[in-house]
């Protein structure tokens, strides 16, 4: 492993036993500690703060490839480690490492930067996989080998863009916008209209996934994309202006990163009461601490049935726990097979220190080098749901 400088590493733990050092504990279930209530999907975990204390986040960054496995990555804001890149094979049950930094992979170990990030999809093409380090929005490439995709708006708004979408168009070898196309009249699960301008200035996809053939895809907008929780087929053959292209085909609630396809089913992770799922962002609460707010995220893995003609009542797998009482706190990176299995990772509650992330305080101390042992670990999660 890459080492960050001695000064640094003192500084993080100098502030890490201070943070933990003046904390009330709350009477909360701790991992581990006492048996959950409810229906639980049973998860297996691995810890990815074992082998690396500084990854520490993961936004899309996982697929499942032509042979099975499942691949994905662990991403960092260090600023002495790049992010990792794994495997995972479920006939073997095993996880291997195949590069722990990819500032290494890249050649740039000695550029004073690092690839800190894969936060994007995971495509395969031929015996290829391919990532980009860095992050870019959900696309869609269709039979011909356009790509479509929208702009990411919560943080940023655009003067020119209300919804639009967009298209790589390979024969024209340019962009050509759609503008204010995307769903406009937005509805919560139980039908209610999303009527709030924001949610309507700030529209994009926040998951995208191609059907068999690469004809059409689905897409969700959620809380983040516009409000509108419901799943939408998109079929760019047809007119996207006026709206034949877009069509709704479940009520699924909020969404996010936290969605994959597997076979005939599309799986998602929630908060199981949806008004939290819609209201409050996992990622924020992730770094809440437990000792004081509670041992208390309920986190439930759902699923539906996308084969044509089907019923699409959503199936609740239940409270993600993993083999040693854990929960999970945040997942914003998840890939399904065609056997039912389902792969995330992402944070988790944590039995030890050796579990817990060290995270570069970048955004509280700028340029300072700060870093805190968190109450939270990156883990990387299999359930194996039995439905396909």
């Amino acid at each position: 492993m890459k080492s960050i400088r001695t000064k640094m590493i003192v500084t993080a733990l100098s502030f890490a036993v201070l943070f933990f050092a003046f904390h009330p504990c709350v009477n909360a279930q701790k991992p581990g500690t006492g048996k959950h209530e409810g229906k639980i999907c049973d998860v297996t975990t691995f810890s990815m703060n074992k082998i690396c204390k500084e990854w520490d986040g993961q936004w899309q960054g996982i697929g499942v490839a032509s042979d099975g496995n499942c691949y994905f990555a662990t991403s960092t804001h260090s600023s002495g480690h790049g992010a990792g890149f794994h495997m995972y094979n479920p006939g073997t049950k095993e996880h291997t490492v195949i590069a722990e930094d990819m500032t290494v992979i890249c050649g740039e170990e000695n550029s004073g930067s690092q690839q800190g990030k894969i936060h994007s999809p995971i495509v395969e093409l031929g015996q290829i996989t391919y990532g980009q380090t860095g992050g870019v929005p959900w696309f869609y490439v269709d039979m011909h080998g356009n790509c479509w995709f929208s702009l990411w708006k919560r943080e940023w708004q655009y003067e020119h863009d209300s919804g639009n979408l967009y298209c790589y168009n390979v024969k024209a070898g340019k962009i050509i916008t759609y503008h204010d196309v995307l769903p406009k009249e937005g509805q919560l699960i139980d039908g209610t209209p999303v009527t709030n301008p924001y949610s309507y200035d700030v529209r994009c996809w926040n998951w995208v996934g191609a059907l068999p053939g690469s004809e059409k895809c689905l897409f969700a907008l959620g809380h983040w994309g516009g409000g509108d929780e419901r799943l939408w087929l998109f079929d760019p053959s047809k007119d996207l202006y006026n709206g034949e292209a877009f069509e709704p085909i479940a009520y699924i609630g909020s969404t996010f990163h936290e969605t994959a396809m597997g076979g005939d089913r599309l799986y998602f992770v929630q908060y199981e009461d949806l008004e939290v799922q819609r209201t409050q962002s996992a990622e924020l609460n992730r770094d809440e601490d437990p000792d004081i707010v509670g041992y208390n995220s309920n986190l439930h893995l759902r699923s539906i049935s996308i084969k044509e003609g089907d019923d699409r009542t959503i199936t609740d797998h239940g409270k993600i726990v993993d083999q040693e009482g854990r929960a999970a706190r945040m997942i914003n990176s998840m890939a399904a097979d065609d056997k039912g299995c389902v792969y995330m990772t992402g944070a988790w509650y944590i039995k030890s220190d050796s579990e817990a992330t060290l995270q570069l305080l970048l955004f509280d101390y700028p340029g300072e080098g700060l870093y805190q042992l968190m109450k939270r670990g990156e883990f990387f999660a299999v359930a194996e749901t039995g439905t396909y």
